[in-house]
């Protein structure tokens, strides 16, 4: 295992996390201590964490006094109050701006995650004015003629649109901020396809969108009769098969394995959680049995529809889950709160495979922490490349999904075809949760297994109490260490839980520092330089380089990083050939490939031609360069963005 695999608890000191401005993302307290409150409302947690927010705004990045937070949510469990902000603008809600703030029984702060807006200049300065140019009625005729164009045949409604300020670094976008409306266009009469859509207020512009399907004991089974009627379309007959009180469908066998899935999924949160249904609050199971090559949880009808042909009881779990994280953290169904959430699905779906047996189901060794592995096989066949299943949490990458953050398999998704990689880069989450259930060695980390029990009650407290809606990985990091502290796990667990996040490369402890002067065109034959200014303290233990550069003609590059005190590093020159871009591209002399023997997009670690360790020991204050040479004709290309990780 790796040297510094060493204890890191003996000493205990407060945690914290910045976003990109340089303000508090995450703040956590050491075991049994707290962050004091001086306005303190006894017996109020909602009005002392609103108040320490308040005291704290600076910190927090709350500049605007038109900033404001109203409360979205307050529970109390385990003697600990837990408030959920949600942020808005003279009163206009921010898209996805939330805040958690963790209180114990004393009204003592002992965590806070906080995503939220914090360059307010473009509206403070009237840049953007707050009041819109087109009508909401407008914004969703937008969005649905875009759905028609994009589904042809279908019919859309919208629900009432809502204005609404998007700044899309909060959800791992770039991009301006914008006055939008907010709107969600669903096809009738059934929702095959329901997209959140966000279109500016201004302009007209589709400034974001993203599916909202995703790919209970009161139990209700619906069988989907397809008829064809002359001269029209193929239409639908949902009819009542099955629910409790009643005997088994002979005519469908899949609707009474339905019905024993969904009674094992309601058993594993009611006997693990206390959780009484999806919303916990007993709503009745609801599932749609289709024999279309189907399986999806519809937010809008609260219901699971599901093949035929892939009705298996990690499957069921796995839709029923995206509906209990719809009642919790809900998640944004994008980039990386999106592969989160796809995550939480195949954990609490894999859990509840190995719970629960049943006779046609393959439950041996080799099936472990398969995803979908007793789903039709000619399915398997002929839509998923012939696998086993449908992915390896054991195994993210031996479907092509990654197993740590800087994995080669990591999904980019420039075209956005799959909300930003949510089903791929939940393989991140998944080697995780199999590191901490089973136990094993992974990337040169040693972790024992704690059994579903242990890891089921963490991941629970992080879904329901700790997670903003927008999370990325770095922040589930912190959420689940935080929840190994409010369940007084051991200094011995804490440490297990450590080295497993720090196996997938989410317990990242390096600042990160964006440049903001990109992007940046790149012209044949034309040097371009990009800065990036840091102005705060402190000497270089470890330095590493991303980079997102896109270009027709890779070996055309020669890209260099200068230091404050002009140190020199060569990053690479004329690697990769005739392919094109480097997008999630990190620099790292620890990385085992070497940069000169890969190829675009060149996703993941490589080890620079020069040495960024010449960096180590100078001092990160002042201003850093990067300079992109196009040392050929013709090609051309584009700098999106760079950024320095600095331990």
């Amino acid at each position: 295992t790796k040297q510094k695999q060493q204890h890191i608890l003996s000493i205990e000191r407060s945690r914290f996390t910045k976003n990109k401005q340089g303000h508090l993302r995450s703040l956590g307290a050491p075991p049994s201590q707290h962050f004091p409150v001086s306005s303190k409302v006894s017996g109020d947690a909602q009005a002392t964490a609103r108040n320490f927010l308040s005291e704290h705004k600076a910190a927090f990045g709350i500049r605007s006094g038109s900033s404001d937070f109203v409360i979205k949510k307050a529970r109390t469990r385990r003697k600990r109050n837990y408030v959920r902000f949600e942020q808005t603008y003279t009163g206009i809600p921010v898209f996805a701006a939330e805040t958690v703030v963790q209180l114990n029984d004393d009204d003592g702060v002992e965590y806070v995650s906080s995503d939220i807006m914090t360059d307010n200049e473009s509206l403070d300065v009237g840049d953007i004015s707050l009041i819109p140019s087109l009508a909401g009625i407008e914004a969703e005729q937008i969005a649905i003629d875009m759905m028609i164009s994009e589904n042809p045949g279908l019919e859309f409604q919208a629900e009432p649109a809502t204005l609404m300020i998007y700044q899309p670094s909060i959800v791992d976008n770039v991009g301006p901020t914008r006055l939008v409306w907010h709107t969600k266009i669903v096809s009738v009469p059934e929702a095959l396809v329901a997209e959140l859509v966000l279109v500016d207020a201004h302009s007209g512009e589709i400034a974001m969108h993203y599916s909202l399907i995703k790919n209970v004991l009161h139990r209700k089974i619906y069988y989907r009769y397809l008829k064809s009627l002359w001269g029209s379309a193929d239409v639908s007959d949902d009819r009542l098969v099955r629910e409790d009180g009643y005997d088994a469908y002979d005519e469908i066998p899949e609707v009474d394995r339905v019905y024993e899935y969904l009674g094992d999924t309601y058993d594993f949160y009611s006997m693990y959680h206390g959780r009484d249904s999806i919303d916990n609050a007993g709503m009745p199971m609801k599932a749609i049995v289709t024999p279309e090559v189907d399986a999806y949880w519809s937010p809008r009808g609260l219901h699971i529809v599901i093949g035929v042909d892939l009705v298996a009881d990690d499957v069921i779990a796995h839709e029923v889950t995206h509906g209990v994280t719809q009642f919790e953290s809900d998640l944004i169904y994008i980039n990386e709160s999106g592969a989160i959430d796809e995550s939480f699905s195949d954990i609490w779906g894999e859990w509840i495979d190995q719970t629960y047996f049943h006779a046609d189901d393959d439950d041996s060794n080799d099936a472990k922490w398969l995803i979908g592995e007793d789903v039709n096989k000619t399915l398997l066949k002929d839509f998923f490349n012939d696998q086993k299943a449908l992915r390896n949490m054991k195994d993210p990458a031996q479907y092509n999904n990654p197993d740590r953050t800087r994995s080669p398999c990591w999904d980019w998704d420039p075209e956005n075809i799959d909300n930003g990689g949510v089903h791929t880069n939940s393989g991140v989450n998944n080697k995780l949760c199999y590191l901490l259930t089973d136990g094993d060695t992974f990337n040169d980390f040693s972790v024992w297994g704690m059994g579903i029990d242990k890891v089921a009650e963490l991941y629970y407290e992080v879904q329901t109490n700790l997670l903003t809606t927008a999370a990325n990985y770095n922040d589930l990091y912190f959420a689940l260490t935080q929840a190994a502290i409010n369940l007084e796990w051991t200094d011995d667990e804490r440490q297990n839980l450590e080295y497993a996040c720090q196996a997938v490369e989410i317990s990242d402890h390096s600042r990160k520092f964006y440049s903001s002067d990109v992007p940046k065109d790149i012209h044949s034959l034309k040097t371009i330089s990009s800065t990036l200014d840091i102005d705060e303290t402190g000497l270089i233990i470890d330095l590493n380089v991303r980079l997102d550069i896109a270009h027709t003609w890779n070996e055309d590059l020669d890209v260099y990083l200068i230091s404050p005190d002009g140190t020199v590093v060569e990053l690479f020159t004329d690697v990769g050939g005739d392919s094109i871009s480097f997008l999630g591209t990190i620099l790292d002399d620890q990385a085992p490939t070497l940069i000169t023997i890969g190829l675009g997009p060149f996703n993941g670690s490589y080890s620079p031609e020069g040495n960024l360790s010449d960096l180590t020991g100078k001092s990160i204050t002042g201003t850093w360069t990067l300079e992109v040479t196009d040392d050929y004709e013709m090609d051309e290309g584009e700098l999106l963005s760079w950024a320095l990780f600095i331990e």
